[in-house]
């Protein structure tokens, strides 16, 4: 096996007690290890994974080179054996940047399955060489149940009675705020945006669902989120140049023709000086005829780990192996199944908009579009949060570039219901609440703070100038 690979994961376990959750519930454990620790000289990286784990387990905390020494001597190591296993320490905490840990443990995984089948076949042929032709079928078929169970996901059976201790500790530990949005109201009930939770934006024609994501999209950025934006229908020069129009709060027909003035190409440049500095990401992708295999893709090799998801969107998105499939409610349930399961199993929430009509009455909760469609069966059963945006004036909304639009949260797993308006300024491809002036955008939080910092109730925008431009005009 690789032992950048296991470097890399151990690292992790050294310096982020954020990781420990997705190893442990995914079985992650020593075994994955297999080449070292069969190998009495070179079993130095088991044993470290095996204390770190032990360490977490009773401290919910990292480990450090003082914990290593204790546990070697816990451990009824000798004395170079413990010179081993603080070797092993140290070369580990010199390894540059980690991968992401997903692409890390499936890595392993992929090693374990190589390794254990390799030698499963090795013994089997010994014992068929043998004359245990019985048994060498046998050993092959249990060394094969070995690796599936290993490459599948552990569900776990969990006692209400049991882990009282654990749940009263969880109870009463605040936890961090999710991935802000900038819309204030929806963040203070939503308490931001989770890991695995699917968020569906559902509006009628020409009602701002495209440009409310994208809204999100650079809030979320300029909190210190990773952003991957996949859009399948628009070009990324397209979703760019709204988000400088967004960011420097000029008009985009006038990037998209080249007619921008001196001012704007100031604002401009202000803006691109602030972003310069940025640590995190933004990435924007065009994929057209985009499956589900093409974004976990995108995930799983990211360089950093994505903190939202995007899918401009998802009724074209495509489930890999159905092209002669009937899009009907069922392939649209199956698809959000599937997208769902990214965004678990990469620690994402992801955010699509969904097109709907408005042919049926509007439902007392405010579910508009949610009637006819195939698509309603999604939006109504698989999406933890749905958000519908509706025009106060929908005629108005179709020729006027200054729009007022309700957002009414209509469901969350949590229970929480609630609305507000929204100004939209679509020649500008920006929104705010209306409850705080009107501004272009948030301004970018330093790159040393975490998405955790975000207080604001007004989004601002830094100008050109370097002053605040929150009274800029629509």
């Amino acid at each position: 096996m690789s032992v950048s690979i296991e470097r890399q994961v151990l690292r992790y376990l050294f310096t982020d007690r954020d990781v420990y959750g997705p190893l442990i519930t995914e079985g992650i454990t020593s075994d994955l290890f297999t080449e070292d620790a069969l190998n009495p000289s070179m079993n130095r990286y088991a044993i470290l994974y095996e204390i770190t784990i032990e360490y977490y387990s009773r401290y919910s905390t990292p480990i450090t080179r003082e914990v290593i020494e204790s546990f070697a001597t816990e451990l009824s190591q000798t004395p170079e054996e413990a010179q081993i296993l603080l070797g092993a320490y140290d070369e580990v905490q010199i390894v540059g940047k980690p991968a992401p840990l997903a692409y890390l443990i499936d890595a392993l995984r992929i090693q374990y399955r190589k390794y254990t089948w390799r030698r499963t076949l090795d013994e089997s042929a010994a014992k068929y060489s043998a004359g245990d032709i019985e048994g060498s079928i046998q050993h092959t078929y249990a060394g094969a149940l070995a690796i599936e169970n290993v490459l599948s996901t552990r569900e776990k059976v969990v006692s209400l009675s049991q882990g009282a201790d654990a749940r009263l500790t969880a109870y009463s530990t605040p936890t961090k705020p999710g991935v802000q949005t900038g819309f204030h109201t929806l963040d203070k009930v939503t308490h931001g945006l989770y890991p695995g939770n699917l968020v569906v934006v559902a509006a009628g024609t020409g009602e701002g669902k495209t440009t409310f994501i994208q809204n999100i999209a650079y809030n979320a950025w300029v909190y210190n989120s990773n952003v991957l934006y996949i859009t399948i229908e628009n070009s990324a020069s397209d979703i760019i140049r709204h988000m400088d129009a967004l960011a420097a709060n000029i008009e985009h027909t006038a990037l998209k023709r080249g007619t921008a003035n001196s001012l704007e190409l100031d604002k401009l440049r202000g803006v691109f000086t602030s972003w310069s500095n940025r640590d995190n990401v933004l990435d924007i992708v065009h994929k057209p005829e985009c499956r589900i295999s093409f974004v976990e893709s995108k995930l799983r090799d990211a360089k950093k780990k994505y903190n939202l998801l995007i899918i401009d969107y998802m009724q074209i998105l495509s489930l890999d192996g159905a092209k002669s499939r009937i899009k009907d409610h069922t392939y649209f349930a199956d698809l959000a199944v599937a997208v769902r399961a990214l965004g678990d199993k990469y620690g994402v929430p992801v955010i699509t908009p969904s097109q709907v009509n408005r042919t049926g009455a509007q439902t007392k909760s405010g579910a508009y579009g949610s009637y006819t469609d195939a698509f309603s069966q999604f939006i109504a059963n698989t999406a933890d949060i749905r958000i519908s945006l509706r025009a106060t004036d929908p005629e108005a909304a179709e020729v006027a570039p200054l729009v007022e639009i309700e957002a009414v949260l209509t469901k969350h797993r949590d229970g929480a219901r609630t609305k507000f308006q929204i100004s939209a300024n679509f020649a500008r491809s920006k929104m705010v609440e209306n409850s705080t002036p009107f501004a272009a955008a948030p301004t970018p939080v330093p790159a040393e703070s975490t998405p955790a910092t975000y207080t604001q109730n007004t989004p601002e925008m830094i100008s050109s100038e370097g002053y605040s431009d929150a009274n800029a005009p629509l």
